[in-house]
């Protein structure tokens, strides 16, 4: 089956004796297909064979320390060559250790974290949006190969792995079974919530109780693909419904989808008009936070950045922001700041945790000086962001992702 060596590029080596010696850092633009179409067309021919899904690659990554020289899985090193195109794309960077990665749970915010904070991040000042896009783009559409294992890695939702794992763990058969009919009204989603969080605790464990996995494992991990408040309704309890009217209705239903659900014409009311309720009150309200989105947008379209991202207008107003936790730090990571008026001014890093519980004097796009006569919020005030955003227009940006919130909140406030 493994027959295609010329085609395995170096990794010929690996089928035919098992292992391979790659040096990470010689890897480059001009050889980057190569190593790319060796490890695809040895994953084309035997995926399905326990000889290839136990192949390792010994990475060294040329710094000299004996911990920077790695074996890992061949999958997992498909995974990181797609990703370490983005460094040696612009052949500005050699890929280095910080580079490689090893993650059970492999999701769109790994991604997108990768490319931020090594792609992105050190590049922005130098080269075009253009330019950074394209690279993106060309790293990212080698996913599609993946495609070609669709057969193979497909992995349907069922309920036979969920009855195997009722019967090899009691404790998962009492959760699919609870009994919540003496749990007060108010209570029943979060006590429904509960017992979530333990279901999907086995699941995780699966393969250690019954010998395989879960067919819910790999969405419950990437914390993607499947709704908690949904899984809930489907395999545990239904519970309470909302009425619309800012209340719930007073019948519960004791019972989920699986394991009985709208047994009587009662309960099929209930779900079928709550259903009918949250599409009646969207539409309401995505009509008139849509009137507020379109106000606040015509009111910030004006404001642009300036033309020379060097300028710094130098403003002495500064807004005082207190940052509480981690996600607001987050948040502001890229923007300047100063401690006191006397000190430094200083940008905002994601490693600067030691600024939680701190206020700080923000510099920010409403106190900019250069803006308030005319000539575009300045660099220094608006954060590095401008340099992403330098060709779009970031009045209108900023109101479309403020008032999105508004839209979604306001559904769900007047739903529950």
């Amino acid at each position: 089956m493994l027959e295609n060596l010329a085609g395995y590029y170096v990794y010929a080596e690996l089928v035919k004796t098992g292992k391979v010696y790659i040096r990470a850092d010689q890897i480059d633009r001009t050889n980057w297909l190569d190593h790319y179409n060796g490890v695809l067309n040895i994953l084309r021919d035997g995926i399905e064979t326990d000889y290839v899904q136990h192949l390792f690659v010994t990475l060294d990554f040329g710094t000299g320390d004996p911990v920077d020289v790695v074996d890992i899985s061949l999958n997992t090193y498909y995974f990181n060559l797609i990703m370490w195109y983005h460094i040696i794309a612009l052949d500005d960077e050699r890929i280095q250790p910080k580079h490689l990665i090893i993650s059970d749970n492999i999701t769109k915010k790994t991604i997108k974290k990768f490319i931020d904070d090594y792609f992105i991040t050190p590049r922005k000042t130098k080269y075009s949006n253009r330019i950074l896009n394209n690279v993106i783009s060309d790293a990212i559409y080698r996913f599609v190969d993946i495609d070609i294992f669709s057969l193979y890695l497909a992995n349907t939702l069922n309920l036979e792995d969920t009855i195997e794992l009722m019967n090899a763990s009691p404790e998962y058969d009492q959760i699919i079974h609870v009994d919540l009919s003496n749990e007060p009204l108010d209570n029943m989603k979060n006590k429904g919530m509960e017992y979530v969080k333990k279901a999907k605790e086995i699941i995780a464990n699966a393969e250690a109780i019954m010998g395989h996995e879960h067919c819910l494992r790999n969405p419950f991990a990437a914390s993607d693909g499947i709704n908690d408040k949904q899984y809930k309704d489907n395999s545990i309890n239904i519970g309470t419904k909302p009425d619309g009217q800012g209340s719930i209705y007073h019948e519960r239903i004791n019972t989920s989808y699986i394991t009985g659900g709208l047994k009587n014409i009662l309960y099929y009311y209930i779900d079928s008009a709550s259903a009918r309720v949250a599409q009646i009150i969207s539409k309401e309200n995505v009509g008139d936070s849509g009137e507020f989105a379109r106000i606040v947008g015509l009111n910030n379209e004006n404001m642009f950045l300036h033309r020379d991202p060097h300028y710094d207008c130098g403003t002495n107003n500064y807004l005082h922001q207190f940052i509480p936790n981690k996600d607001i730090l987050n948040i502001l990571v890229g923007r300047y700041y100063r401690l006191d008026r006397m000190s430094p001014l200083r940008e905002i890093t994601e490693n600067d945790t030691w600024l939680i519980g701190k206020t700080i004097l923000l510099r920010s796009p409403i106190f900019c000086n250069s803006h308030a006569h005319g000539h575009g919020v300045c660099y220094k005030c608006y954060g590095k962001l401008a340099y992403t955003n330098n060709d779009i227009n970031i009045g209108r940006i900023a109101s479309e992702l403020i008032t999105a919130q508004h839209t979604q909140k306001s559904c769900l406030l007047n739903m529950y």
